[in-house]
């Protein structure tokens, strides 16, 4: 299944409030940034993919699939750049979903 139908379901599933296709464009911008080459939205597809084939051991499967999809959604490798890519996904998430009120 694409990212982009899988966002918009989530992003129904979870309530989020404001315009998924919106949201998933901010998200995109990131992971088709030039200098990826392996985060990426098919890795992210990836991803996904893999945790269907267990999703059924979890119990909190929107969060783990909201979890995947931003896990990385920023991922500075340049020198110059702090590397603390997960913190700063991990707020751009916070950030996100706030804003969509979940």
């Amino acid at each position: 299944m694409m990212l982009s139908v899988r966002w918009k379901k989530l992003w129904k599933r979870i309530g989020a409030e404001g315009d998924a296709t919106k949201a998933l464009v901010r998200i995109l911008s990131f992971y088709f940034s030039p200098e990826r080459w392996y985060h990426t939205p098919l890795h992210i597809d990836q991803c996904l993919d893999e945790f269907e084939t267990v999703k059924s051991l979890s119990v909190w499967v929107d969060a783990v699939s909201m979890a995947l999809i931003l896990h990385d959604s920023i991922y500075e490798t340049r020198p110059r750049f702090p590397r603390n890519n997960e913190e700063q996904s991990a707020y751009f998430a916070t950030k996100l979903l706030e804003q969509a009120n979940v």
